[in-house]
C-alpha cells in the first residue's frame, strides 16, 4: 500500500480508521496507525536500492521459516501476472485454447477476414489471440503462407518456437523480414549505425527501399496469405505498407 500520509478531513477512512464518538473519523487519524508502523510505503521505498529491502521487512517473522515456492508454483504465478508466457507450455492447439477466455478463444476463431486491429492494456492477452488465430488459420489453411511479424527480437524467438515455426508459418522481426527481403531482391542496404538516434532514422528510411523495390518490380510482393503482426504499436507507417505489399489472396 502507498501512501501519502496526508493530515486532516482528506486522511482516508477505512473500516479500522480511528473515529470519533460520532463516527467521522478523528483529524489526526492516519493510515499508519490503523494498520500498525512499519506497513506503508511512501515514494522514497520506492526506489530501485530500497524496495526490496522494504517489502522483506513487511513479511512477518514466521515467513523466513516458510518453504520456497517451488518452480511450478512460481510459474503459477507469473501465468497470472503474464498470461501469455503459459502459452509456451501448452503442446497442442487444445491445451493452447484451455488457457485462453471464452471471449479471447471466439475472438481468434471468428474475427473474419480483411484488416483486424487488436486493441488491449499490456498482459490483457493480445498475443495469444495472435499466437490462436495463426495456429488456427494454419489448421484451417494448411496450403497457406502465413507470417507473423513483432518488433522485439526476444518475443519472435519465443512465438517461432512455440508456434513451431516452418515454410509455411514464418516469424520474424520487422527489422529481420526486411533485411531479408532487401537481400532477396538483391539491393545493398546501407551500414547498420550504433543503437543511437541514428538507428532509429535508419529503420525509418530502409523501408522505402523495400517499397521502391516493389515499385521497380524487384521485390516480390503478394506471397502471403495471411499476416499477423504483434507489438503493432512500434510499427512505423512505412513498415505497414512494405508489409502489405506481401499480402496475398488471403485477404487476412
Amino acid at each position: 500500500m502507498i501512501d501519502s500520509a496526508v493530515d486532516g478531513d482528506s486522511a482516508p477512512s477505512c473500516p479500522c480508521s480511528a473515529r470519533t464518538t460520532s463516527g467521522r473519523p478523528r483529524s489526526s487519524a492516519r493510515v499508519e496507525e490503523a494498520l500498525g508502523p512499519g506497513l506503508i510505503l511512501t515514494g522514497d521505498d520506492l526506489a530501485a536500492d530500497r524496495l526490496l529491502p522494504r517489502l522483506r521487512r513487511l513479511l512477518p517473522p514466521w515467513a523466513a521459516r516458510t518453504p520456497r515456492l517451488t518452480d511450478a508454483q512460481v510459474d503459477e504465478i507469473r501465468a497470472a501476472l503474464y498470461p501469455e508466457i503459459r502459452v509456451g507450455w501448452a503442446r497442442d492447439d487444445a491445451e493452447i485454447l484451455e488457457v485462453m477466455d471464452r471471449e479471447r478463444e471466439s475472438l481468434a476463431k471468428s474475427m473474419g477476414s480483411g484488416h483486424r486491429l487488436v486493441r488491449g492494456v499490456a498482459g490483457s492477452g493480445k498475443t495469444i489471440v495472435l499466437m490462436c488465430r495463426a495456429r488456427y488459420l494454419r489448421e484451417l489453411h494448411p496450403d497457406w503462407r502465413i507470417l507473423v511479424l513483432c518488433f522485439n527480437r526476444v518475443l519472435a524467438e519465443h512465438l517461432a518456437r512455440t508456434m513451431r515455426a516452418g515454410d509455411q508459418l514464418e516469424v520474424l522481426t520487422f527489422h529481420a523480414w526486411c533485411a531479408r527481403e532487401l537481400r532477396r531482391a538483391k539491393i545493398r542496404m546501407p551500414p547498420t549505425p550504433e543503437r543511437s538516434q541514428a538507428w532509429h532514422e535508419y529503420w525509418e528510411q530502409v523501408p522505402a527501399l523495400l517499397l521502391d523495390a516493389y515499385a521497380a518490380g524487384k521485390a516480390r510482393a503478394g506471397t502471403y496469405q495471411a499476416i499477423l503482426v504483434d507489438e503493432g504499436q512500434d510499427f512505423a507507417n512505412d513498415w505497414y505498407r512494405a508489409i502489405l505489399k506481401r499480402a496475398g489472396s488471403g485477404d487476412q
